[in-house]
């Protein structure tokens, strides 16, 4: 009987200990992942360059306050690179909760610095109001929907997609416009769209899983928002040499266990001198299960959209 009594105790202990870390500490912390990627269709011009890779910052959650985001500003910055990508989910009806002023946002924003510039994409809950189109506007960052931009200078290709849930993603609108033979990078805010992406691209950058939130042995993420479950829950993802890389994120439901809020940081190499591409990598194991809200699957279905906009708040 007074074993029982301590594993209760230590269980309960325990259980406490969690509650604290993963509500108070884990979400505050702030940690840089550093990857080096070899990539198809990828030019020697183009070996090491180094991208920084933001998503989720849900600007006016419990974790992301004003100056919250000028650290992460300052550590993107910190890392040198040459390109940084916002890849969503900055969050309207967050930032408007808040009443933090957008124009502040905007300035703070506008001191992100990369060699090559910043590029933005929207994220599902970037669509509520035309809040996160004018901050981005305001902070001089392209954003790009179902567009593309071609650095010159490198011989490269940045494709940007609407949301995979609130817009219409069309690659090939996006691409109209250039040589799709160049290096390509995609920015897609939902990972779910990379089955479509074709294999012509050299990287798809995407964020929104949050990683599951809560990460344990065995059962992998346990809250994740993709139709796939584990399979693109976060990091390097290789299927048949195309090549997928998930952003954890910084903000959201406060709540993280053994998946920290991160900044990515790439630097990318083509499959030669030395550098080995990776055609596939081992599926991610934990809980097949999606937990992706009914009413949020309305992808394609336009009166469903409509109505989630206006009325789902």
């Amino acid at each position: 009987m007074k074993l029982i009594l301590k594993l209760i105790k230590i269980i309960i202990f325990l259980m406490i200990v969690a509650i604290i870390w993963g509500r108070f500490i884990e979400p505050n912390k702030l940690v840089v992942t550093h990857k080096d990627l070899v990539l198809p269709n990828w030019s020697h011009r183009l070996d090491n360059l180094k991208v920084v890779a933001i998503s989720d910052m849900h600007i006016g959650t419990p974790t992301i306050n004003e100056e919250k985001l000028v650290e992460i500003v300052q550590l993107a910055n910190a890392q040198k690179p040459d390109l940084i990508f916002l890849l969503g989910d900055m969050d309207a009806l967050a930032i408007k909760a808040s009443k933090i002023n957008t124009n502040k946002i905007s300035r703070i924003l506008s001191g992100f610095h990369s060699k090559y510039g910043v590029v933005a994409v929207m994220g599902n809950h970037d669509y509520d109001t035309n809040i996160i189109r004018t901050i981005i506007k305001n902070a001089h960052i392209p954003l790009l929907e179902n567009e593309s931009l071609v650095l010159k200078s490198k011989g490269l290709n940045i494709v940007g997609v609407e949301d995979f849930w609130m817009g219409h993603p069309d690659y090939r609108k996006a691409t109209r416009y250039i040589k799709k033979s160049r290096p390509t990078i995609l920015l897609s805010h939902n990972p779910d769209y990379f089955p479509l992406v074709p294999k012509s691209v050299s990287l798809t950058l995407s964020g929104h899983t949050h990683g599951g939130h809560i990460n344990l042995p065995y059962l992998g993420g346990l809250f994740i928002i993709s139709d796939y479950g584990q399979r693109f829950m976060k990091g390097h993802i290789a299927e048949n040499g195309k090549q997928l890389f998930v952003s954890s994120g910084i903000g959201g439901v406060p709540v993280r266990i053994g998946n920290p809020p991160e900044i990515v940081v790439l630097t990318l190499h083509s499959d030669d001198n030395g550098h080995h591409l990776i055609v596939n990598t081992p599926q991610n194991k934990g809980v097949d299960y999606s937990y992706v809200p009914m009413l949020l699957k309305i992808r394609h279905n336009d009166t469903l959209r409509q109505f989630v906009r206006k009325y789902i708040k």
